[in-house]
């Protein structure tokens, strides 16, 4: 018993309550009256669309009209539009409480939405003016019922989630036998009772209540129908057969009822016959005729569909559910264009219809305008909260955006509420993408258990397998989702893809050659095939299997853009030029041609041409984002920072939520030296950026410049997720965390693609960088020199080769090659700027600081020079100059967020309060920046007011909870207060959102040793040591934890690593002396305590030691 009405059938919307009530009233003018008469009159002959029209003229002329809103509720019910019909229930109910049919309707709202004690309170409310009334009996016995069966309603709700649920079976089936002793006549009575003994499994009891429906009225309708249902249910199908032909030999509308049970039990062919009767008698019926085209589409008969449709449409240009089928039959056409066309027409007439804009968002995920797709499904959830199709696409959209939280949050709305399998895949990908293995093998091996040997649910195990570095079994999973279909073009994609990470392009395009033999007209393989050939640089082979990809699509004009597009990204601009020039005469794609010349004399350097096509473009729509976009690329190109900063803010005001203005935007921000906009305008780009992935590539890579590691390293992650086979989103996420097998993997995807573009020299230095973190330094410098042949000026090239020599101890060479680069070019400051850090890195501080100060001097309104130098001043100890220096540039710019954050961090110890004042001004800006909320706890901690410290670090753990920084202070915070359990949990959250953190090993190390763990200790301190060997008090509490542990020989050896790298530590080597002292060798202890005192003389520690030593010596 469905508790949502049908649309063609206003009377089951109170699932069977009763007959509703109409009052027909005449009248002609435009009284609010008249104009409700009208209303209620086509409410009652199911004509709703004109009816919606007359109802809100009443409403809208006399707004407190109670029974126009009832009506115009009763209206929406009848189109399904049901978040429309219960706000009109709702408003009737606030102007005319006693209204007990809105009561009524209301009520079974209510129970949609689990708010079950409403529910009954509305029946009870009933009842209590009339305690005969049935249709308030039966659904106070509907609320007991839903409560009885959590299954009852699988397509929409399912109520064990629900904390509210309690069973009451005895109380639903008290109030359905009360309302049939209160009306034993009552058809819809013995039918609510029927419907709760079918779903509570008694089937003879539900049998005998249709029966008597039947026998009390045998031309209902209702009871015929219910009691069709149930034999179908209960597999009687030859006697639901009966009653269904019965019923449409009684009544010509019922033939579609015939129709239906005959689709249902999968005879489509009487389906269609049954349509085709009443289309001979009746050839222009348009019920008839949507039917018809809805069982064609459903056994993928598109192209009769369509036919079909399009003679509705004829005679009806506006019919809604035609325009909605089209745009469904063209989405399954892959003709998304044409489909967003017809479904955008649909909205303007059925603006509030859920599955309308569901199937809207669905065409613009095709054509891949991810925001406006999201914005459709947020609307089909804004018009129908049960819609769980919109939840699904909505997590489908945000994991492929990177944003995997939210992806869990929509998938679990549509597994747990609307009972949808695919959440499990999606919920396992977005898991497995936060690196949640556990999690994302659970939610995938539900899915398998439901349905064994389903080629998408195998495939996904495959994407598990890959992400924990298990290529072998993702490999045999991908091939068993293949066997499962043939035709699985991402399995397919996914090993050939594994194949071309081996470094095995042969093997892969002999896998892909293996399905096409077997399936010659299958687009997608030669779309796979075109990208191994690309892989081995054979673009000849590429482009061929490309195009016979696309001469297997439909041949439209959007096809032609892909192919266009593809000949873009191969670099053979003639053909798609050849391509775009004849589509910038059809109307319909023109401007989206004009774009792609203009792209293509961008990337020619032919500038005017670009901007004289852009202009095209704007002469149209002056505010067409993607050409403002163009005409901002190009003055970039051209050095133009400010023109380029005017129209793309342009851009920006044109189109806010679009990813590639603000993109652009942060770039000629970065081009002005204006990094603080430019990672502002990275981040709004990052919200709504989708699968386009280089907003976070170039945030993360200004993180990782700026020494924010933790943030680069989530960043570059987060677009891993989205594109793992982003080969420089594993680079920067490989120098954040500096791993080797990273590394590795960040070549293997480098190499791949400069096979394909091998005179790319931002290519060639990316893979030169992946080199040097393996410490392959001979591979790195062919690239790095490969590099600046083909870009002389390269600044990141040269330091990077410099960083190669110095590494292999050419010092000298380094230094004179940028001098001759200097030499070329004096006033380029970016050269002497690489200068003085490789005197830096070389220790020659002094000449590093005098090349800082020639390059201020050359640019003095260049902040990176200046927080450089800063860094210096850090590195040699001189805070208070690095201070001095950030002070001057907060007056050059008093709202730099950044330098505030780096005066905060130095002032921690020094003037906790300043820099408290000074991380609050920035909160004050940015509520959400996680990094001024730690250093806010940090200063309430160094000022020892750990209450107010943890209560701030715990805010911030709850507004960024990826931050593992704020776990570790946090803890750090819980350990000052006393509380180690609360602060090794912390630490430990802290390791779990980034391994590679050796300040919180460190800190459980300590805490272990504290606590006189040594075991604990020395695990956790070994660990720190090999994520920083040089970790300095790492091999402090790991030599102490030794000798806890009675181990002194490696005690001693531990310290003498700490000595060797802080030699006149006067700790270390007191902490050498015990150790010798614990291993018998009281004379190499004595000398260790003899050089501490001689460091600090005054050591009251090590004058005991040494005392309780001789005393030791001398004792008898």
């Amino acid at each position: 018993m469905a508790l949502v009405p049908r649309i063609a059938n206003v009377k089951a919307f109170a699932c069977s309550l009763t007959v509703l009530a109409a009052v027909l009233l005449m009248g002609c003018s435009r009284d609010p009256q008249h104009m409700l008469a009208h209303g209620t009159k086509f409410v009652a002959s199911g004509k709703y669309s004109e009816a919606i029209i007359e109802l809100k003229n009443a409403v809208n002329a006399a707004p407190g009209l109670a029974e126009a809103h009832y009506q115009l509720g009763l209206a929406y019910a009848g189109l399904g539009q049901l978040g429309d019909s219960r706000r009109e229930f709702e408003t009737t109910l606030q102007l005319d409480p006693t209204n007990t049919w809105a009561q009524l309707y209301y009520g079974n709202f209510r129970l949609l939405d689990r708010k079950f004690e409403d529910a009954r309170s509305r029946a009870e409310l009933i009842l209590k003016d009339n305690r005969s009334q049935v249709e308030a009996l039966i659904l106070l016995g509907k609320k007991h019922a839903f409560e009885a069966e959590p299954k009852l309603l699988p397509s929409y709700l399912d109520l064990t989630s629900d904390s509210t649920f309690h069973a009451q079976p005895e109380l639903a089936e008290q109030a359905y036998q009360q309302a049939i002793a209160t009306s034993d006549r009552s058809v819809e009575a013995h039918l609510a009772l029927g419907n709760f003994y079918l779903h509570t499994k008694r089937t003879q009891q539900a049998e005998e209540q249709f029966r008597a429906a039947l026998a009390i009225d045998p031309q209902s309708r209702d009871a015929n129908m219910a009691l069709g249902s149930f034999y179908m249910q209960t597999g009687k199908v030859d006697l639901a057969e009966q009653l269904y032909v019965q019923l449409a030999n009684r009544k010509r509308e019922d033939l579609f009822v015939l129709s239906d049970f005959y689709l249902g039990i999968k005879k489509t062919a009487k389906s269609v016959e049954v349509l085709q009767r009443v289309l001979q008698e009746d050839s222009q019926n348009l019920i008839a005729k949507r039917r018809l085209a809805a069982v064609l589409f459903s056994e993928n008969n598109f192209e009769k569909a369509a036919l079909i449709i399009d003679e509705i449409l004829k005679l009806a240009p506006t019919d809604a559910d035609a325009l909605l089928m089209k745009g469904r039959i063209l989405l399954a056409q892959d003709k998304p264009g044409e489909a967003a066309v017809a479904l955008q027409k649909h909205a303007k007439i059925r603006p509030r219809l859920a599955s309308g804009r569901y199937f809207l968002g669905l065409s613009y995920v095709q054509t891949r305008d991810f925001r406006k797709a999201e914005s459709e499904f947020l609307n089909a959830i804004k018009r129908d909260s049960t819609f769980f199709r919109a939840h699904l696409s909505l997590a489908e959209i945000r994991l492929n955006s990177g944003d995997a939280n939210e992806a869990i949050r929509y998938g679990r709305e549509a597994l747990t509420r609307g009972n949808l399998d695919e959440a499990h895949l999606i919920l396992s990908r977005a898991f497995t993408n936060v690196g949640d293995f556990q999690n994302a093998s659970y939610e995938v091996d539900s899915f398998l258990r439901k349905r064994p040997n389903n080629a998408i649910g195998l495939y996904h195990l495959g994407l598990l397998k890959q992400a924990q570095g298990r290529s072998l079994e993702a490999a045999a999973h991908f091939e068993a989702a293949l066997v499962a279909d043939p035709q699985n073009i991402a399995s397919l994609e996914a090993l050939s893809n594994i194949y071309l990470r081996q470094n095995q392009p042969e093997k892969a395009i002999e896998r892909i050659n293996q399905v096409i033999a077997r399936f010659p007209d299958n687009s997608g393989a030669y779309k796979v095939l075109a990208n191994a050939y690309l892989a081995q640089n054979n673009k000849t082979k590429g482009e061929e299997a490309y195009e016979k990809a696309i001469s297997l699509s439909t041949n439209d004009v959007y096809h032609r853009l892909d192919l266009a597009s593809f000949y873009l990204d191969t670099g053979n601009f003639d053909k798609s030029e050849g391509i775009l020039k004849p589509l910038a005469a059809d109307d319909t794609v023109r401007l989206l041609a004009w774009r792609g010349l203009a792209e293509i004399h961008l990337v020619r350097k032919e500038y005017q041409e670009a901007l004289d096509l852009a202009d095209s473009v704007l002469k149209r729509n002056n505010n067409d984002a993607d050409a403002l976009i163009i005409k901002g690329r190009v003055f970039l190109a051209q050095g133009k920072s400010a023109e380029a900063i005017v129209q793309l803010e342009n851009a920006v005001k044109s189109q806010p939520d679009y990813a590639k203005a603000h993109f652009h935007l942060g770039q000629a921000f970065l081009q002005a030296k204006n990094r603080q906009r430019a990672e502002s305008e990275w981040a709004e780009a990052v919200k709504t950026a989708g699968p386009f992935i280089l907003p976070q590539i170039a945030l993360a890579q200004s993180k990782l410049d700026s020494g924010d590691k933790e943030s680069a390293a989530a960043l570059a992650r987060r677009a891993l997720a989205v594109n793992p086979e982003s080969g420089e989103a594993a680079l920067i996420l490989a120098l954040a965390i500096d791993d080797l097998a990273t590394f590795k993997t960040a070549a293997t995807l480098l190499e791949q693609t400069l096979r394909k573009e091998p005179k790319d020299a931002e290519k060639q230095q990316r893979l030169a960088f992946a080199y040097l973190g393996q410490r392959d330094l001979t591979s790195a410098e062919a690239h790095f020199e490969m590099a600046l042949k083909l870009d002389p000026g390269s600044k990141q090239s040269l330091a990077g080769l410099a960083r190669v020599q110095l590494a292999g101890n050419q010092a000298r060479r380094a230094i004179e090659r940028v001098n001759q680069q200097i030499a070329r070019e004096p006033r380029h400051t970016e050269f002497w700027q690489l200068l003085a850090e490789i005197f830096t890195n070389q220790g020659d501080y002094a000449r590093a600081e005098e090349t800082y100060r020639k390059t201020i001097e050359l640019d003095p309104k260049n902040p990176e020079t200046e927080a450089a130098l800063a860094n210096l001043y850090i590195k040699t100890g001189e805070p208070q100059k690095a201070v001095a220096l950030y002070e001057g540039m907060l007056k050059t710019d008093p709202r730099n967020a950044a330098t505030k954050k780096k005066v905060a961090t130095l002032l921690l110890n020094q003037s906790p309060a300043r820099a408290g004042l000074l991380a609050n001004e920035v909160i004050q800006t940015d509520p959400k920046d996680t990094e001024a909320r730690v250093l806010k706890g940090r200063s309430l901690l160094a000022e020892s007011k750990v209450s107010q410290a943890i209560r701030e670090l715990e805010g911030a753990t709850t507004a960024e909870p990826s931050s593992a920084v704020a776990r570790f202070f946090l803890g750090v915070a819980y350990r000052q207060d006393n509380k180690p359990r609360e602060a090794e949990a912390a630490w430990n959250e802290a390791l779990k959102l980034n391994p590679r953190l050796a300040q919180a090993r460190l800190a459980l190390a300590q805490s272990k040793l504290l606590s006189l763990d040594s075991a604990g200790a020395i695990l956790n301190a070994e660990q720190a040591l090999k994520i920083e060997p040089q970790l300095s008090d790492a091999l402090l509490v790991l030599g102490n934890a030794q000798l806890l542990n009675k181990q002194p020989g490696k005690a001693v050896a531990t310290f003498e690593r700490l000595l060797e790298q802080k030699p006149d530590n006067s700790i270390a080597m007191e902490r050498l002396g015990a150790a010798y002292a614990a291993s018998g060798e009281m004379g190499k202890a004595e000398s260790r305590f003899m050089e501490s005192l001689r460091i600090t003389p005054n050591n009251v520690e090590v004058i005991t030691e040494l005392a309780g030593m001789y005393i030791r010596q001398h004792s008898p």
